[in-house]
């Protein structure tokens, strides 16, 4: 099976664990984890995955952790972890996934934002969605190539993190359930590359910012 390039788990929801030789697998680009229900932990071995540009886990409810060699998947494009209530932290060698242009997170703790300790570490995410509690981070100086940003399910967020107008590639913000966010910030026309603004069930927010008239690109707006 050194040849297998997909695999796809969708449904295995009595699965455990994964066997350690998953790493032997050496021309896997995708790896599909979606509706397994008792998986607790991935396998060291999936720092191996050289090939590996895709990595998708939906609803593993009880994964605690990711392998601390996860920064050695180069290739990796894609990241998504939904549904994954408890997984508490990424490891810090996500930091170096200097090839990753789309990252969800979305767990029911407070989970660690990617270490942006290394300015330069994350130059190639395009996209970034957020549930929930997961951290926004507070330096933005690493996402000059951010352009779509969703933030969803944002409970106690009464306002958008300041970092945020500093994304000079932003083209397309949606803010969804966010359901304390009171008001935008003043500096929002300062986002001068936003085409696309959707603000959906966030039903405390009271105002908007008189310099959403500076965004001289935007062409798309739905307040709903």
């Amino acid at each position: 099976m050194t040849q297998l390039h997909h695999l796809n788990l969708h449904g295995m929801r009595f699965l455990q664990d994964l066997s350690e030789q998953l790493g032997m697998l050496c021309n896997l680009m995708h790896l599909v984890l979606t509706g397994c229900y008792f998986l607790t932990h991935l396998p060291d071995s999936l720092s191996s995955l050289i090939n590996l540009t895709l990595l998708w886990v939906d609803q593993a409810p009880v994964l605690e952790s990711l392998p601390d060699g996860i920064g050695c998947l180069q290739q990796l494009k894609t990241l998504h972890l939904r549904g994954c209530g408890q997984l508490a932290a990424l490891p810090d060698s996500a930091s170096r996934l200097s090839n990753l242009s789309m990252l969800l997170l979305d767990c029911d703790r407070a989970v660690t934002p990617v270490p942006c300790a290394v300015p330069s570490s994350l130059d190639s995410l395009a996209a970034l969605t957020l549930y929930a509690r997961v951290s926004f981070p507070d330096s933005t100086s690493h996402l000059n190539s951010l352009s779509r940003l969703a933030l969803c399910n944002r409970t106690g967020m009464a306002a958008l993190p300041d970092s945020l107008i500093n994304l000079p590639a932003l083209h397309t913000l949606t803010l969804l359930d966010c359901n304390e966010l009171v008001t935008l910030p003043a500096s929002f026309g300062q986002l001068s590359s936003l085409h696309a603004l959707t603000v959906e069930k966030c039903g405390a927010l009271s105002s908007i910012p008189p310099s959403l008239g500076e965004l001289q690109h935007l062409s798309r707006l739905a307040l709903r």
